[in-house]
């Protein structure tokens, strides 16, 4: 994995990745410390190479995380990524929405909303500002993100509280 930096119109289309932070995230630091970085042995690998896998799945060669995209050692770059994190949720191709407490073999849609990434103060905006958002299971045996939920927006507007019809039926202006 290459970290690439893009600004104005030469920005790619692009994925991004909406998780809960879990224990061992890899960040910038990680990923910028060649030769001796072990980032993809951490417990935050696993949803990177998903997220990367799943990204091809849909053409994109780019997706942005916010956990190793973002040089959080910098205040500078901390406060201008917190400013534009809905721009650029916006400005996706597609969101993916990984609830690793959810597991992926479930057939419906009838637990999605007990997942801890409703709870996060990041949701709202990550869940009405992409055009496209599938939302997907954990299953950490398999190679891939999991398998989409076939109809999440009334789970998910149901435990944000948000009607359905703005989630699924959201177009860009």
């Amino acid at each position: 994995m290459n970290l690439e930096e893009f600004s104005g119109p030469q920005i790619p289309q692009y994925a991004i990745l909406s998780h809960c932070w879990g224990i061992e995230e890899v960040t910038f630091q990680d990923i910028q410390d060649i030769g001796r970085s072990r980032w993809h042995l951490m417990a935050g690998a696993t949803k990177i190479r998903y997220a990367i896998v799943e990204s091809s799945r849909h053409d994109l060669n780019y997706v942005w995380i916010d956990t190793c995209c973002i040089d959080k050692s910098s205040s500078a770059e901390l406060s201008e990524a917190t400013n534009s994190m809905y721009s650029w949720y916006e400005e996706s191709e597609i969101c993916f929405a990984y609830l690793e407490d959810i597991p992926s073999a479930q057939s419906s849609t009838t637990g999605l909303g007990h997942s801890r990434w409703f709870i996060r103060g990041w949701t709202l905006q990550e869940l009405i500002a992409p055009a496209n958002i599938n939302f997907y299971g954990c299953r950490p045996a398999i190679p891939r993100m999991g398998t989409i939920f076939p109809d999440p927006s009334n789970a998910a507007g149901l435990s944000a509280r948000i009607p359905s019809e703005y989630i699924k039926y959201r177009s860009n202006p």
